[in-house]
């Protein structure tokens, strides 16, 4: 009786006085001065439990406090359960720390009493925190393995909660396998679910999962939207997990790699600010590395040493020792830039030397890097290509092409500086190829993102006019009683509004399409090589490129190929919004063709391939000309993308009573069955024989465009054999005036 009376005391003077506190903290105090007075241990146990559970995300190092003193009592009563649990408890708490194989090993002693004991939910959440552990030490083959083995368990429970936090690791899992697609899919899904589960706090962790995968295919607006929104949480949360810190260096970190130093500065800032309130000993790590970063990348050096001196002692304190690696590489650059170049020589192989330990290769072939570019500053030019080509063996088996991009370029330097004009033009040839599949690699990227945004979107509105329908069913029953008329004048209503709605959607369908397409062009055919047209003019005037006439003829191609490009954009896009203006006249076929493949003689012949047309007589056709050369030009550029050295190409006239078929037929590689029947609807992308790039536009714009001149195209064609593209257009009369 005293005691119940001491806890109903505790109870009501907790309820008295602690207005101002959390029901976290509340909980976590009630349970404290409940334990004093305990004196069954059985109950301790579970006591004890409890408060660790409680302090897992806000500290920790109380988790393992209290889940150890659990353990130990537990342990002498030979309570299995208990024991499971507070093994698993320490997993948790070491997995929060960062501390990822201490975790596996306790979650490993959790899963064998839990598998003894036959507990299914206690195994599935041990597989989880497996899976997570792995995730954070790049081990994504067992991070799968243990995932699928908890959705099994999980899925069998109905456990929505923990499905969506299953979804939310997968999506991290396929973010580190470079699977971006797959990784927004499961983040996007974990998402939903937190948020028809009203869970703020697990909604805040997903949201800035899928601001890091984001971040990652540098959709810079996306992800801050996400870490914004991340951030809002946590703040109305009142930072319970300490992760607001993380959140502001996340947000100063995507404006740093945007280029906005200035917008980053003020998140890091604000991290700053949290540094002496802060529990979270990673976040203030990573706020030293930001704000050291930063002004390192001011050349103020001394600034930048004393923020990464900071950085370096706060991972390790955390036994982080690739946190530790990455500031001891920072802290070299700063020697370098303060000339001091033996200092920083040393702390990079003191940089090497931790990143070996920790096997990290990204890490490795990063110190080698900024070693060679050391070694270059002392004019230690064997020594730099030495150093960069070991980075180079790593960034290519990691296949870091950031980086492979970054040693290319370097080396191009010392080739340069050792007068070796053809391995410096060589090496900024890769540069160039590496910007390009970088870029292109994004796009794709993005536009996979932007895809999965757009069926998000659609089964949306779906999901809405679902939900209509069903309203307005509902109400015609709750309506029966109510006279026939107002029941078909409801149904009349619900039926216009619906076949309003699809026709609306239809319309939107075709407008997004359309703009799809166009953004696809120019953001990924048409941006990419004006790209690399820039870099190449940029790195002729930054590096005093000696050897320029060979590299303007390497890209003379390009600037053909991005213009025919370019043009037949501009002409498609009118198309579709309407505004293209076709002006029939009539027109001498034989001149206009003659005048139309004059251009590309040059370039067949460039690839030995010979362009005959021998017409029997003249004949005049009604077509627009802009229109019908267009056709041309598409058609005999494709027949010499795609015919071998020492080809043919014939463009054969044959007349009928109503119209002419003009066709290109060449002896080339072919079309197999299946491309042909896509080949039409804009997505077909094949390179040529020497590698020539489209943007699958031509084929879609011909057949259009024929239509338009009121004719039609088609294809007939033999893999490996040739192809025949043919299209028509209507004969001109006596009536119809002359083109001149």
């Amino acid at each position: 009786m005293k005691n119940t009376a001491k806890i109903f005391l505790i109870y009501s003077l907790t309820f008295i006085f602690s207005t101002n506190l959390t029901a976290q903290t509340t909980k976590i105090f009630l349970l404290k001065e409940e334990l004093k007075i305990e004196k069954k241990e059985k109950k301790q146990v579970s006591l004890l439990i409890q408060i660790a559970e409680l302090f897992l995300t806000e500290s920790p190092d109380s988790t393992l406090k209290y889940s150890s003193e659990a353990l130990s009592i537990s342990n002498n009563l030979n309570l299995f359960e208990s024991n499971a649990k507070s093994y698993l408890l320490l997993g948790k708490a070491y997995n929060e720390k960062n501390q990822h194989q201490d975790a596996l090993n306790k979650i490993q002693l959790s899963e064998n009493i839990y598998r003894t004991l036959k507990n299914n939910t206690g195994l599935g959440h041990c597989y989880f925190q497996k899976s997570y552990a792995f995730t954070k030490i790049g081990k994504s083959d067992s991070c799968a393995i243990y995932l699928d083995k908890s959705i099994e368990i999980f899925k069998a429970a109905n456990n929505k909660l923990q499905l969506a936090t299953i979804d939310r690791i997968r999506g991290l899992n396929f973010w580190s396998m470079g699977e971006y697609r797959e990784g927004v899919f499961f983040t996007n899904k974990a998402i939903e679910t937190y948020r028809q589960l009203k869970d703020s706090i697990n909604l805040a962790k997903g949201l800035n999962t899928r601001g890091a995968i984001l971040w990652g295919l540098a959709s810079y607006e996306m992800a801050l939207k996400d870490f914004f929104e991340s951030l809002y949480l946590k703040e109305e949360l009142g930072d319970r997990d300490g992760q607001i810190i993380i959140a502001y260096n996340n947000i100063g970190f995507v404006y740093q790699d945007w280029s906005l130093p200035e917008e980053a500065l003020v998140y890091f800032k604000k991290a700053e600010k949290m540094i002496p309130i802060s529990k979270n000993k990673l976040g203030i790590a990573y706020t030293y590395l930001n704000l050291g970063t930063y002004f390192l990348n001011q050349n103020k050096s001394s600034k930048a040493l004393e923020l990464l001196e900071k950085a370096k002692n706060g991972y390790a304190a955390m036994d982080d020792i690739n946190g530790v690696s990455l500031v001891k590489i920072r802290i070299a650059r700063c020697y370098s830039i303060d000339g001091n170049l033996e200092l920083a020589k040393t702390a990079f192989f003191d940089a090497i030397k931790d990143a070996e330990e920790s096997k990290n290769n990204h890490r490795i072939a990063l110190a080698y890097y900024q070693l060679s570019k050391n070694e270059f500053a002392q004019n230690q030019m064997q020594q730099s290509i030495s150093y960069s080509l070991k980075s180079l063996e790593l960034a290519d088996a990691g296949n870091y092409k950031d980086l492979q991009y970054l040693i290319y370029k370097h080396l191009s330097l010392v080739y340069e500086e050792l007068d070796q004009a053809n391995l410096s033009l060589k090496m900024l040839q890769k540069v160039l190829v590496l910007k390009d599949e970088i870029y292109h690699e994004r796009i794709a990227g993005q536009s996979q993102i932007m895809e999965l945004t757009r069926e998000n979107e659609k089964n949306e509105f779906e999901n809405e006019l679902l939900k209509t329908q069903n309203i307005s069913k509902e109400k015609t029953i709750r309506n029966q009683a109510v006279a026939v008329i107002i029941v078909v004048f409801l149904l009349a209503v619900i039926s216009i509004y619906n076949y309003s709605l699809n026709k609306k959607k239809k319309d939107l369908q075709v407008a997004n399409q359309a703009k799809d397409k166009i953004f696809s062009i120019v953001s990924h055919d048409l941006r990419g090589p004006v790209g690399n047209l820039n870099s190449m003019v940029e790195l002729m005037v930054t590096q005093d490129v000696k050897d320029y006439r060979r590299l303007l003829n390497m890209f003379k191609p390009v600037i053909t190929n991005t213009y025919n490009m370019l043009e037949n954009l501009l002409v498609w896009a009118k198309s579709n919004l309407g505004k293209l203006e076709i002006r029939g006249a009539k027109i001498s076929l034989n001149s206009t063709i003659k005048e139309t493949i004059q251009p590309f003689l040059i370039v067949a012949d460039k690839k030995s391939i010979s362009i005959e047309f021998k017409p029997k007589n003249d004949t005049s056709v009604f077509a627009d000309v802009v229109l019908f050369q267009s056709i041309i030009r598409n058609l005999l550029n494709n027949a010499i993308k795609f015919t071998n050295e020492h080809g043919a190409i014939k463009i054969l006239v044959e007349e009928s009573k109503k119209q002419v078929k003009i066709s290109i037929q060449d002896n080339g590689v072919g079309i197999s069955g299946k491309e042909q029947e896509t080949m039409f609807n804009g997505s077909h992308h094949t390179l040529g024989t020497n590698k020539e790039k489209g943007s699958g536009l031509g084929l879609l714009l011909c057949k259009e465009l024929a239509e338009k001149n009121g004719g039609n195209l088609w294809v007939k064609s033999i893999e490996g054999k040739g192809s025949t593209f043919s299209f028509s257009v209507p004969l001109a009369n006596s009536s119809q005036t002359e083109n001149n």
